[in-house]
């Protein structure tokens, strides 16, 4: 976990990149250290602004498939948390890349960020709110 924070604005641009900088929102602190792992919940603002900035972002929804054809966020790939093999699924994963993780409220999603950090995941961003956090934002969703 951070130990040192560095509270941002968000007139300072960026996220999750070379020289990581993320900053704070009124209701969502966001913390950042260039060259640590990080393991944060984000609210809907800052993972949109996540989405938007961070190149190569593994945007990754835990929920069921059929929650996931129902309505999902641009570009995520799905993960079934209730798959037999969940974990093992996980740990295929590039331990490297940046993510943003979220289910339907949290909760399957907050054990995810979890594991990935029992398993040496480097930075991972916990969408806390989930898709229903999202939707109520108003946010853009895929449906199939």
């Amino acid at each position: 976990m951070v130990t040192e924070l560095d509270m941002l604005d968000y007139s300072t641009q960026g996220a999750f990149g070379d020289g990581t900088t993320w900053g704070t929102d009124s209701e969502n602190p966001v913390v950042v250290r260039a060259g640590t792992s990080i393991f944060e919940d984000v609210g809907v603002v800052d993972a949109l602004r996540l989405i938007e900035t961070v190149p190569g972002l593994v945007i990754l929804d835990v929920r069921m498939p059929v929650e996931f054809a129902d309505e999902r966020i641009s570009g995520a790939i799905n993960l079934d948390f209730y798959r037999d093999d969940f974990e093992q699924c996980i740990s295929a994963l590039d331990r490297d890349a940046r993510y943003l993780l979220y289910c339907r409220s949290g909760g399957r999603s907050a054990f995810t960020l979890e594991t990935m950090q029992r398993l040496g995941f480097m930075h991972v961003a916990h969408m806390a709110p989930g898709m229903e956090g999202w939707v109520d934002a108003g946010l853009p969703v895929v449906r199939d």
